[in-house]
């Protein structure tokens, strides 16, 4: 997948260790959480016909390299964001697949997420089981699962 060499590239750079770097990339997360608050509410309502609350993280010191975050649809935020925060915490680039399932939530993350975020170190990808497999092809450092 190209999208994953692009990735790499830019991880092989080193664009992801600086502190400041991180913390702009964090803050772009907290704009996409605080500006899209309603539609994050309207995204999750309509897929769990429920309300979930976001939980709190913890930073790893060293990056992995290009890792994946694969959500799932019962909590597909929480699943999704919270290793996002660690691992652009971390310094790592990140392909953010949500749960098809979820499709109001997966949508808002693959149409807003990526106007907070620096496109060559992050990216989201929207896929069924099959494309998930084939994604899962590629090489990466490490996979966030629950």
């Amino acid at each position: 997948m190209r999208r994953v060499d692009s990735l790499r590239a830019a991880w092989w750079t080193g664009k992801t260790r600086p502190m400041e770097y991180r913390v702009k990339q964090l803050e772009g997360l907290c704009h996409f959480l605080e500006e899209r608050h309603d539609e994050i509410q309207h995204a999750l309502c309509t897929d769990l016909r429920r309300f979930t609350k976001l939980d709190c993280a913890f930073i790893r010191k060293e990056p992995f390299g290009v890792v994946v975050i694969i959500g799932n649809f019962n909590y597909p935020l929480y699943v999704t964001l919270i290793p996002l925060v660690g691992a652009i915490a971390a310094g790592n680039c990140v392909i953010l697949k949500p749960s098809e399932l979820s499709s109001c939530t997966e949508r808002l993350l693959a149409e807003a997420l990526p106007c907070y975020l620096d496109p060559e170190t992050f990216a989201v990808v929207t896929a069924g089981p099959e494309e998930t497999g084939k994604l899962l092809e590629n090489k990466f450092d490490y996979i966030f699962y629950t």
